[in-house]
């Protein structure tokens, strides 16, 4: 019985989860430096969900470092180890596996034990898989330094991968992980906090498989049933959606 409660609760979570992660994404092109993202299979199976920067993360210092390519440009992605597949595949399977490292082995109980305010609590993370397939040059943004080094920990617990390539050449990977955990208490309101903004009358545009719907249609989505979500910013969703695409487009893909 304990476990039922404890697993319907779990979904409720997730479902209070979606809508202030779509709203957030729409922020990663400040994060990256992109104007469009794509997030594939997005883990919200346990506490751990991709999250994007509410504020500024220090930008890696890739100018001085030859042959890194952000994650999102590169041709050929690092191989998790375990992975195989098409190229696709091999995207998705890195994505999943890090999603699943993050989920297994950081300390979510760790903000409870610094004292933090309950609440949805996020952490910023941004590293490079090198030339050799080694974890380097990892940064963190959170609420604590101890939240920093935890996330830092987990990233470098990481194995080392099959490095990437761009243009035939083996060459560094600029990848973020945001993250985002619940610190349980009476006031965990900031989940619901977001969800209001959402209604402020600069809410984004959402397409779900090519139709337009609704801030209340997209609330009802499954999680469990994306298989896709791309962002479109600034003039790139203008120049897609015209000027219903002025504050930002969230376009989500159903799983077949």
């Amino acid at each position: 019985m304990i476990t039922k409660e404890k697993s319907q609760k779990m979904k409720q979570l997730k479902y209070l989860l979606i809508a202030p992660l779509l709203l957030s994404m729409l922020l990663l092109s400040s994060f990256e430096g992109n104007s469009i993202e794509t997030l594939k299979n997005i883990p919200l199976d346990n506490e751990t969900v991709f999250k994007e920067n509410t504020s500024a993360l220090k930008t890696l210092d890739t100018t001085r470092q030859e042959n890194v390519i952000p994650f999102a440009l590169i041709e050929n992605a690092p191989v998790f180890p375990g992975c195989v597949g098409t190229e696709e595949e091999l995207r998705t399977c890195l994505q999943e596996k890090i999603a699943n490292h993050v989920n297994s082995n950081f300390n979510s109980g760790l903000g409870k034990e610094l004292g933090l305010e309950p609440g949805l609590k996020k952490v910023f993370v941004m590293f490079i898989i090198d030339n050799e397939g080694n974890i380097t040059d990892v940064q963190a943004r959170a609420p604590h330094k101890k939240l920093e080094e935890e996330s830092m920990r987990v990233i470098k617990s990481m194995p080392k991968m099959t490095p990437g390539k761009h243009k035939g050449k083996t060459v560094g990977v600029k990848y973020s992980l945001p993250i985002a955990f619940m610190v349980e208490g009476e006031a965990q309101n900031s989940a619901k906090t977001e969800l209001q903004d959402l209604n402020s009358s600069k809410k984004p545009l959402f397409i779900l498989d090519d139709v337009e719907i609704s801030y209340e249609e997209m609330q009802k989505i499954d999680p469990n049933t994306i298989k896709s979500i791309n962002v479109f910013k600034d003039k790139n969703a203008i120049e897609k959606y015209g000027e219903k695409g002025k504050n930002g487009v969230v376009v989500i893909t159903i799983k077949e």
